[in-house]
């Protein structure tokens, strides 16, 4: 499985984990925007999105997807994240998706972060993330049910 950056930052960590890709965004994005339509959900206009993003391939297929935005505090923000709808042999999409957070979280703490925001309303993926020792709240394990993300253009 390879995880690859796909926006103008381009990076990589030591490990190599987030390699440098020639053509990135501009090969990725449409992609990415097919599958986001594949979900109902409307494209996010390049200019909306932030310069890191992760896109998760096994043996050339893409499969999933998710974003990096950076703030000016300790705690930076994961979103957006999204699958190619069509149906993968086995786990590999759960497999893939574990993969994706792993990576948008080691890129976050190249980036000197200490803590990532997310929400999220899909039972599966929140499931996920509770896996992957994300919690509701830090102190209480707890927060917002069926959170409403608001968006408005200025």
């Amino acid at each position: 499985m390879k995880a690859t950056l796909i926006n103008v930052s381009a990076i990589e960590n030591e490990q190599g984990i987030i390699p440098k890709v020639p053509q990135h965004f501009e090969y990725y994005y449409p992609i990415i925007c097919n599958w986001w339509k594949e979900w109902n959900w409307p494209p996010v206009n390049p200019r909306c999105l932030p310069d890191d993003g992760i896109i998760i391939d096994e043996e050339g297929e893409n499969i999933c997807a998710g974003w990096l935005w950076l703030t000016n505090s300790s705690m930076c923000v994961v979103d957006l994240i999204v699958t190619a709808k069509k149906k993968f042999a086995g786990n590999l999409r759960k497999e893939a998706l574990d993969y994706l957070i792993i990576n948008l979280e080691q890129l976050a703490t190249f980036r000197g972060f200490k803590e990532v925001f997310t929400c999220a309303r899909n039972p599966y993926l929140i499931k996920k993330l509770l896996n992957l020792d994300y919690g509701k709240d830090s102190k209480t394990g707890q927060g917002d049910d069926n959170v409403t993300v608001f968006i408005k253009k200025i």
